[in-house]
């Protein structure tokens, strides 16, 4: 008997010795997962770099060593590193990732560069930043998080770039005019999470002609869309504003020659549809406006081949047209007179207008 005793206590202090010792080694693993890492520093010497001097930091403007792989250090000779100005270098791939103060960097027109890591300081990437790299194929943000302004050109003319991670920018407030202009090779950019965006500049993607997705589904704050911001990208097939609920005009030249764009939804707020802006969108089918709609511009939809149905809900539409043969707002659609399942869907007992671009088109009351 005392031997099962002596075999049952054996037994119970096993137990409660390995329970103990998994209960300090899951303890070790929540300490370390709360474990913050702190960013590694590294000081680069003087010999290597051509510097300017600031206030109390360097500004980068020379590489002594040539063409290759980039390290930017976060200090030289212990002074921090904040501004990073190689234009016309022979660099191919640049890492900031120890570049933990850097608040402004230029590239451009340095034609061998491919990819770019960018720090978690940098706000803003200013204007004309990378304008002009033609070989500059991705560029990724350790933490897109931070970033709130794309300056005036920054991209423009890199016609190799195909990745530019800003899905993580909930901060971004501004894409600024020309940003990627002709930026041909660019498929998709998500800006789901921007939240905060405020405003895309003129001709922002113009050209961008292998642009098919643009997320901007969740862009509540957005309240302007500058002129010819997406013109020409050919391969854009949908964009939802739906909502933008600040936003009340789609510009002049908006969505010319978008000719893979079957889908566009309107948020609750647009007011006005500048001239030319949907020109040429010949996969278009129908179009639902809100009741705010007061106007829609010259030539707005001209050429939209494919566009058979416009439902109004406001009761008193402006749509414009040129006097004598110019084209009117629906010109070359299936929506004139006497064309076959193809309508203009308005309020009924609306101020139906006399102009004749509406005498022009088949009307369907709505209720």
């Amino acid at each position: 008997m005392k031997h099962v005793i002596k075999s049952v206590s054996r037994l119970l202090f096993l137990v409660l010795a390995t329970g103990l010792m998994l209960s300090i080694s899951t303890n070790c693993t929540k300490d370390e997962k709360k474990e913050v890492v702190e960013p590694v520093d590294i000081d680069g010497k003087i010999d290597d770099w051509v510097v300017n001097t600031l206030s109390n930091s360097v500004e980068i403007t020379k590489y002594k060593g040539g063409r290759g792989d980039l390290q930017i250090p976060t200090t030289i000779d212990g002074v921090r590193v904040t501004k990073v100005s190689l234009t016309n270098s022979d660099v191919v791939s640049v890492d900031f990732k120890y570049a933990h103060y850097v608040n402004g960097v230029s590239f451009r027109m340095s034609e061998s560069l491919k990819s770019v890591i960018l720090p978690d300081s940098i706000k803003i990437i200013q204007a004309n930043a990378f304008d002009g790299c033609t070989a500059l194929e991705k560029v990724s943000i350790l933490e897109p998080k931070f970033l709130s302004e794309i300056g005036y050109g920054a991209f423009s003319g890199c016609i190799a770039l195909t990745y530019f991670n800003l899905d993580g920018a909930s901060g971004l407030k501004v894409i600024n005019e020309d940003a990627f202009y002709g930026c041909k090779s660019l498929e998709s950019l998500d800006l789901s999470n921007s939240i905060k965006l405020q405003q895309i500049g003129a001709k922002a993607f113009y050209g961008c002609t292998s642009l098919s997705t643009i997320d901007l589904s969740n862009s509540i704050e957005l309240e302007f869309i500058g002129e010819g911001v997406f013109k020409n990208c050919k391969m854009l097939e949908k964009i939802a504003l739906t909502k933008s609920k600040n936003l009340t005009i789609i510009n002049d030249n908006s969505f010319v020659n978008c000719t893979s764009l079957y889908s566009i939804k309107f948020s609750s707020s647009i007011e006005e549809i500048g001239m030319r802006a949907f020109s040429g969108c010949s996969n278009l089918s129908s179009v639902v406006f809100s009741s705010k709609l007061t106007s829609i511009g010259y030539a707005a939809f001209e050429d939209c081949i494919k566009l058979n149905e416009v439902t109004l809900k406001s009761d008193n539409v402006i749509i414009e047209g040129y006097l004598g043969n110019a084209p009117s707002a629906f010109g070359g659609t299936p929506l004139k007179s006497g064309t076959n399942d193809a309508t203009v869907n308005y309020p009924n007992g609306a101020n139906y207008p006399t102009a004749n671009v509406w005498r022009d088109l088949n009307v369907d009351w709505i209720d």
